[in-house]
Order: C-alpha cells, then sequence, then structure tokens
C-alpha cells in the first residue's frame, strides 16, 4: 500500500507528505503569486481599484500606477491585490506567499 492509496482511503490527514509531493503541489493552476506579475500587468486591488504594474521585483511590495479618485504611483502592498486583470477580459486570482500572509496580520493589527 502506498502513501496515496492510504490518502484516497481517507487517511490522507494522517500522513505526512512526501519531499516530491511538497515540491509538486505549488501554486493551484488557476492562481498565480505576485512573483509572477511582470510590469505592465493590469491588477485589481482589495478596494476595487485597478494599477498597472510598473516593476518586475520580488517581495512584499510592488512599484504600481493606482487608478482610483486620482492617478497616482507608488508602492502597493502584495497582498492589496486581488487578481490579474487578462486582456481578454478575464480575470487570474492570486496566492499570497506565506511571508506575505504575515505582512497582512500585521499590517491589519494596526488597523489598516
Amino acid at each position: 500500500m502506498t502513501i496515496g492509496d492510504l490518502r484516497n482511503a481517507g487517511f490522507g490527514a494522517w500522513v505526512k507528505p512526501t519531499k516530491q509531493e511538497v515540491k509538486s503541489a505549488g501554486t493551484p493552476p488557476h492562481k498565480i503569486t505576485t512573483n509572477d506579475l511582470k510590469k505592465g500587468d493590469m491588477v485589481m486591488q482589495v478596494n476595487g481599484w485597478k494599477a498597472r504594474i510598473e516593476d518586475n521585483m520580488r517581495g512584499n511590495t510592488r512599484l504600481a500606477t493606482v487608478y482610483g479618485l486620482f492617478t497616482e504611483m507608488g508602492s502597493i502592498y502584495c497582498h492589496d491585490i486581488q487578481c490579474r486583470l487578462n486582456p481578454d477580459g478575464t480575470f487570474t486570482s492570486i496566492a499570497y506567499t506565506p511571508a506575505q500572509l504575515k505582512l497582512r496580520k500585521t499590517v491589519q493589527q494596526f488597523g489598516f
């Protein structure tokens, strides 16, 4: 009996995943990470404003032109990006890294 057989039998919560399973899990196919966003990508923020990514950096913040009440350029938190707006009118959801989720929790503790 393999680990996969145990999971299929309902014992998945009790079986520790192998290194290969952890490595292959990655990001769900219908989601991307904020590190995958490239310069020029249009995104929707959680507050409903659109923004254009202006850098190819990685991390917790990105440089973006935000189209809100006024058009401004500045740094935005990656955890404030809700989805990428694709050119064909569809959107792709964002999967956050553990570091971004930790920062979101810290920022929320300050009341933002």
